[in-house]
């Protein structure tokens, strides 16, 4: 009885599959690098979400911040549109994603040097580089069974480097003025 149970289920299933697998071409298949249910999908999707300036994906994947720090990481980056986003999505989705141990060491940018703890890598946290990141970022698993990004690092990256653009503009128009006296 349980076996036939079992085979009435697996020609369901697999009944569902074909009847989706022919709908292939009007319905995009959801690649699983890019899923919620790993900690490497939520990074990745995470990454698109910036990219892209995506708020409600980036609130999808990452913890909660301040209001105005939303702001931050949601602002579309320079020369970016919408009409890009089949082409984020598959970089996205490409791009490799490093797990640190307990004990590894990173050099951050400015030369400071992190060594990741036995408490930042346990079965409910990580601490992951996307790509070529300049910084490592971390990941919570929540009580429902969903990766959350630690989005803070990003933000204060996005803050320094909006700061420097205002001194370097600063510095450009005091140099400009310079020039016409």
């Amino acid at each position: 009885m349980r076996q036939h149970i079992a085979l009435a289920l697996v020609l369901f299933v697999t009944s569902l599959t074909w009847s989706q697998g022919s709908d292939s071409k009007t319905q995009p298949k959801e690649d699983v690098r890019l899923s919620r249910n790993t900690p490497e999908g939520t990074l990745r999707l995470f990454a698109l979400g910036v990219m892209l300036g995506d708020e409600k994906l980036v609130r999808s994947t990452m913890l909660p911040v301040k209001a105005e720090e939303w702001a931050l990481l949601v602002k579309m980056p320079d020369g970016s549109t919408t009409k890009n986003a089949e082409i984020f999505r598959k970089q996205c989705a490409e791009l490799k994603v490093k797990s640190l141990k307990a004990g590894d060491k990173f050099k951050l940018p400015g030369g400071k040097e992190i060594v990741v703890t036995d408490k930042e890598v346990t079965e409910k946290a990580m601490v992951m580089v996307l790509g070529d990141a300049a910084i490592p970022t971390r990941i919570y698993k929540s009580e429902r069974g969903f990766w959350w990004v630690d989005g803070r690092p990003t933000i204060a990256a996005r803050k320094a480097a909006a700061e420097m653009k205002k001194r370097r503009e600063a510095a450009k128009a005091k140099d400009s003025t310079k020039a016409e006296k």
